[in-house]
């Protein structure tokens, strides 16, 4: 329960009619007579109440407990409490707080609001549970079973396994294990063991299991020459998108932002360096004109942070290796002057939980890095200093159940790579699963729960495959149509 305009929820007790007062003027004795006809957690507070003698609390008791007719409440109050009988408990909980305090214009208010917002027709057998289709606010301190829309700006917990949304502007915390949507912008923890997107801006944490909505897209590459086609991985078939967009090109970055995709830079026709920012909207390509930008680069890596892109290193126009950071706010680049890793290109990076964790990459063939770096928003820091993958470029990185999976790569001595590693925020593990062909330069994205790699290339082959990972197992998709094989092509979800 929570405190609202001032009266103690306490007072909100079971809906259970005990009759009826003509007046106030005894209402401590009427609430007194109607307490033992309560549910037994809410005759103590109601014994309470009534000993006080104050007739103007008891009469708000009252009508809190349901022991006065609705008509005896002042219209639009009597409205209001009939809106506050059909919400769930929790919600309702608010709702007859606001009839109790017996002001018109409060009541009109909140009326409206619960009309439009859907609140009345919520439906709810006791403290958190809903399976219907409005709105819960409050604690939300129970089970979301149903397709019901949960707004918590209270500071309970909630556990979903229902399709629909929840959006959280409270201190709780969330556990989902279904596949609905979270918009965090509070302090909450949220917990995603199903297929939804977690969305996070406030200062708690966010973990799922895809950071999209269950398609992958995969742009561009090079074969003879540079790719600038589009298609969309359902999870079981490619279906190719017949769309304009970037022109042709490989070696960009990409990332999933909600549900929508980022891609900037690249290496164009003629190997030219490129430094333009583009946006996949689920159906079309858009260019992003920015007055500021990162320079024009190939082969750096991007990933998410609470709506945010971070962007890191690559290599510029005059080949140079950069070490710079930038952040992508959906308008905006900027740069943040910091010290963080070494300059690098083909790394890459992925989020866990409130950090974006970056690994691998090199300089020159020579010099080829086994690192883990930590980017919390504002600064960086090594991690992982312990067991980890060997030194490698050109590998896969992505988020997978609460972990990070890396596949593949170039080890820079003894050439292309096939083994699979996790990252669980703390330590690196090896993976013991026979999967793809050793490789570099694959693309590699999180689909409706697993892991996707698409090409790649060694010195002699260059492939055109697609396989899928759960967490412990790979499986090779026979899929057709597919994408031609390729090299450097880049894969995110949406």
């Amino acid at each position: 329960m929570i405190a609202f305009l001032g009266v103690s929820a306490a007072l909100v007790g079971t809906a259970l009619a005990c009759g009826s007062s003509s007046s106030t003027a005894s209402s401590c004795q009427t609430l007194q007579a109607c307490c033992p006809t309560l549910a037994a957690a809410d005759q103590p507070p109601c014994t309470e109440l009534a000993a006080t003698g104050i007739d103007t609390s008891c009469a708000d008791g009252l009508v809190s407990y349901s022991c006065v007719a609705s008509s005896e409440v002042g219209s639009p109050c009597t409205e209001l409490l009939a809106c506050c009988n059909a919400m769930t408990a929790e919600g309702a909980a608010g709702c007859n707080t606001v009839v109790t305090a017996g002001v018109a214009s409060l009541c009109t208010q909140y009326l409206t609001t619960y009309e439009t917002s859907g609140a009345c027709d919520a439906k709810g057998t006791g403290p958190g549970s809903g399976t219907g289709t409005g709105t819960r606010t409050g604690t939300a301190t129970g089970t979301a079973t149903g397709t019901v829309t949960l707004t918590n700006t209270g500071t309970g917990t909630g556990t979903g396994t229902s399709t629909g949304t929840f959006t959280n502007t409270g201190t709780g915390t969330f556990t989902n294990t279904g596949s609905s949507t979270f918009t965090n912008t509070g302090s909450s923890t949220f917990t995603n063991t199903g297929t939804a997107t977690a969305t996070h801006t406030g200062t708690g944490t966010s973990t799922g299991t895809s950071p999209g909505t269950g398609t992958g897209l995969l742009f561009g590459g090079s074969s003879a020459t540079q790719l600038g086609d589009t298609w969309a991985w359902s999870g079981t078939s490619w279906t190719e998108l017949n769309v304009s967009g970037p022109s042709a090109r490989n070696l960009q970055s990409m990332t999933t932002v909600g549900n929508t995709v980022v891609l900037f830079g690249g290496s164009g026709t003629g190997n030219m360096a490129l430094g333009d920012t583009w946006v996949w909207s689920g159906t079309s390509w858009a260019q992003r004109t920015v007055s500021t930008a990162p320079s024009p680069r190939l082969n750096s890596a991007m990933a998410t942070l609470h709506g945010t892109v971070v962007l890191f290193g690559g290599r510029d126009a005059s080949s140079a290796v950069l070490g710079d950071t930038w952040t992508w706010d959906g308008t905006t680049w900027t740069q943040h002057n910091v010290t963080g890793p070494a300059a690098r290109q083909w790394h890459a990076m992925a989020t866990l939980g409130d950090d974006v964790y970056l690994f691998g990459g090199e300089v020159t063939n020579a010099e080829v890095f086994s690192d883990t770096w930590m980017w919390d928003g504002t600064s960086w820091t090594q991690v992982g200093t312990g067991t980890a993958p060997p030194s490698r470029y050109e590998q896969g990185m992505v988020t997978l159940n609460a972990e990070i999976v890396v596949f593949g790569g170039f080890s820079g001595t003894t050439g292309a790579l096939g083994d699979t590693w996790t990252w669980n925020g703390t330590s690196w593990a090896q993976v013991n699963a026979a999967g793809p062909a050793a490789r570099g330069g694959h693309a590699m994205a999180t689909v409706d729960g697993a892991a996707v790699v698409f090409g790649g290339y060694t010195s002699t082959v260059t492939y055109g495959d697609t396989w899928t990972f759960d967490g412990s197992t790979w499986t090779q998709a026979t899929a057709s149509p597919a994408p031609s094989a390729r090299i450097a092509a880049r894969m995110a979800s949406f």
